[in-house]
């Protein structure tokens, strides 16, 4: 008989939240028979080949502070500690979402061929506002966990960064003419999850992603703004499902053995 086992999409986060699509508005998939509609169902040589695995042993890649590479995920790159074991956590802490901006050139209308351009202060302070509200939306809807903002026993930590932030949206012309978008801009998704108490690193995930809308856009703050909480928002659903699941697992090694480097 074949194992049933239920994959976390926690796990699928890195080789960034999705193949793609964590960014763009897509779900967490893995190729094949190896994630159908939040279920995996895999046995033999097919769970073998396809089955995100941490890395063990002495070849393992490990990170400065102790996590372990996780392989054949679809997002840029996933470690966690081998023994991680959620179910031991029931509230999650999110400390103040930050971002930073990839440093460019002022933009110079006579130049045609910038393809990147600085935001504006009051650009930044409404991205900023939006991812946050966004995360925090999405994390209030966990099954497994309740939202805190005091450390404690039994409570994650979890803190959010977007990195390398850039706009690919010019500022509006002068005069006649519209702009029409089909890449807003870039950023990094690293996410970070700690016991509150100990401090001890337990995972972390990094995906890079342009936002893209689903067809070619004209651009306005408004629209502009909307495009970049539907990318996040499906982020922030990953996050919270795939932590929703580990928590379901346990003990993720001892249901998925680990790849012996």
């Amino acid at each position: 008989m074949k194992p049933n086992i239920k994959l976390p999409i926690w796990l699928l986060l890195a080789s960034a939240i999705l193949s793609g699509e964590a960014f763009l508005g897509g779900e967490a998939f893995l190729g094949g028979e190896a994630f159908l509609g939040g279920e995996a169902f895999l046995g033999g040589e097919a769970f073998a080949m396809n089955t995100p695995r941490v890395q063990l042993g002495p070849n393992a890649e490990v990170t400065f502070d102790g996590l372990h590479l996780v392989n054949k995920t679809k997002l840029d790159k996933a470690w966690v500690k081998p023994e991680i074991n959620l179910g031991q956590y029931d509230a999650v802490m999110l400390e103040d979402v930050a971002i930073s901006y990839r440093r460019v050139k002022s933009y110079n209308r006579t130049n045609r061929s910038a393809h990147e351009f600085p935001l504006s202060d009051h650009q930044k302070s409404l991205l900023e506002t939006a991812v946050t509200e966004t995360f925090e939306s999405e994390f209030g809807k966990f099954e497994h966990f309740v939202v805190t903002d005091k450390p404690g026993r039994g409570t994650l930590e979890i803190t959010v960064r977007l990195i390398d932030v850039v706009s690919k949206i010019p500022p509006e012309p002068l005069g006649r003419g519209d702009i029409y978008i089909r890449d807003l801009g870039q950023a990094t998704l690293v996410v970070e999850v700690f016991d509150s108490v100990t401090g001890e690193i337990l995972a972390r995930v990094t995906d890079q992603k342009n936002v893209e809308p689903t067809i070619i856009t004209k651009s306005s703050p408004g629209t502009n703004l909307q495009e970049v909480r539907r990318s996040v928002r499906r982020w922030g659903l990953t996050i919270r499902k795939s932590m929703d699941e580990l928590h379901e697992m346990g003990c993720y090694v001892c249901t998925v053995p680990g790849s012996v480097e």
